[in-house]
């Protein structure tokens, strides 16, 4: 079982990189972009990426458009 929640960790970390670098490149939607790296739902990825990234999907485009190249 704690196996299993390593795993999900991991593959959610993995999604949530995938899906950063998707905002970073493109124009494409939160929602459309959740969808691509495989999030069940939009609230799910949101929570992710605020894990990951510190700040929303949203918060992280308008850092990479000001120029702040933000990454952990």
């Amino acid at each position: 079982e704690a196996l299993g929640k390593g795993f999900c960790k991991y593959l959610n970390h993995i999604r949530v990189r995938y899906a950063t670098r998707l905002i970073s490149t493109t124009d494409l939607s939160a929602e459309r972009i959740s969808d691509m790296s495989g999030f069940g739902s939009t609230h799910t990825f949101y929570d992710f990426f605020r894990d990951v990234n510190g700040c929303t999907p949203g918060e992280f485009r308008k850092r990479i458009n000001n120029g702040n190249n933000y990454q952990k």
